[in-house]
């Protein structure tokens, strides 16, 4: 695990990153690395937060890498950072680390002091209960994180990806995927990828003070909504240790971590089967109706996502397949279909079709594009 991160480092000292690495004490070609990455700065608190992007770093970080740790973690902080594009002299970095450098950063915090399960296990009361747990997540500046205190990581059980009729594109100095690039077709969009990770994770109430959730008691704050309970008083899952393959994750354990996706698109068979064909809802009879919603074209289950290479992107990149357009004509039984729409929609967004929610939920999307009309060529 070292000798890869070395490898990271070494190509970004050629582009910039060089002078960063000195002000941390830090020489990708030392052989005592991995001692220099758990060794204090001597940088003051002011000191590392004058030098450029390190303005919102936690001010406990003390070490290049602090075990467990990404927030405090100087070096990982420079590495994953959207804020840190320039050299301590404001010189442009020229190279940025790739998606699966910061997989193999994070791996490095977690797992360059490894702990066992029992030590993990410790940390918490005896009746907490503690699972494995994927997350999507992202390290983010300090405005964007749930605390809002310092640059940190953030976690979501829900991972959000975006479909698009090109490739995905990293962009490496804003460390993160992105819809276009300079020399795209104006009319394309890249696919936007979803990073996940498995963790170590324990079960813990709400805690407005630490890990969130984000908008603390935010279901309090919609009228007429029923709240079962402000977030003090429901369990979370807590992310606590990152789970990798090697023998570097769990001391004394060797381990291999895998990820599987399946996925389902299910959104046009809601759209008829959940109001369309009712009219004291609004809706009306669409001609479709189940059995015939229940399967293709109604229902997608295949070659809607998957994996991305991880030598390129890390482990737990996942993307949807990538279209050659955003709209595609359907077909059932051999001949193109469309359905039938409202002639004159009464909710004054025409030719948008709305889709009302029953009670305080909607069962389908609400809204659906009817602009297009089918015809015979």
């Amino acid at each position: 695990m070292i000798e890869t991160f070395r490898g990271v480092l070494q190509r970004l000292a050629s582009h910039g990153w060089r002078q960063i690495f000195e002000v941390l004490s830090i020489d990708p070609n030392s052989t005592s690395l991995r001692e220099d990455l758990l060794s204090p700065t001597t940088l003051s608190p002011t000191e590392l937060a004058l030098i450029p992007g390190f303005g919102d770093i936690a001010p406990t970080a003390v070490r290049p890498i602090e075990p467990g740790s990404p927030a405090r973690s100087i070096l990982f902080h420079a590495l994953a950072s959207p804020g840190v594009t320039t050299a301590p002299n404001g010189t442009p970095l020229t190279s940025f680390p790739t998606a699966a450098d910061l997989d193999i950063s994070e791996n490095v915090v977690f797992g360059i002091i490894p702990p066992t399960v029992e030590s993990i296990m410790a940390r918490f009361a005896s009746d907490t209960l503690l699972g494995l747990v994927v997350f999507a997540r992202d390290y983010r500046q300090a405005s964007k994180t749930v605390h809002g205190r310092h640059a940190d990581m953030v976690f979501s059980r829900t991972g959000v990806a975006r479909v698009g009729t090109l490739d995905a594109k990293w962009d490496g100095s804003a460390r993160a995927y992105v819809p276009r690039d300079e020399a795209d077709d104006p009319f394309a969009f890249r696919a936007l990828p979803c990073r996940y990770g498995a963790y170590i994770a324990v079960q813990s109430k709400g805690d407005a003070s630490d890990f969130g959730p984000f908008k603390f008691n935010r279901g309090l704050e919609i009228g007429g909504q029923s709240v079962p309970a402000p977030d003090g008083d429901l369990d979370f899952w807590v992310p606590v240790h990152k789970l990798f393959s090697g023998p570097d994750c769990l001391l004394g354990r060797t381990l291999t971590v895998s990820l599987d996706a399946k996925h389902i698109n299910e959104k046009i068979r809601r759209i008829h089967n959940e109001n369309m064909g009712e009219p004291a809802l609004g809706g009306f009879e669409s001609g479709f109706k189940p059995p015939t919603t229940d399967a293709s074209p109604f229902i997608l289950d295949n070659d809607l996502a998957a994996f991305l290479p991880p030598g390129d992107h890390g482990v737990g990149t996942l993307s949807p397949t990538v279209r050659p357009r955003m709209i595609e004509p359907t077909e059932a039984g051999g001949s193109r279909i469309g359905t039938r729409v409202p002639s004159r929609p009464s909710n004054g967004l025409a030719p948008s079709f709305n889709i009302e929610a029953q009670g305080s939920a909607h069962p389908a999307p609400e809204w659906m594009h009817v602009r297009s009309r089918l015809r015979a060529d």
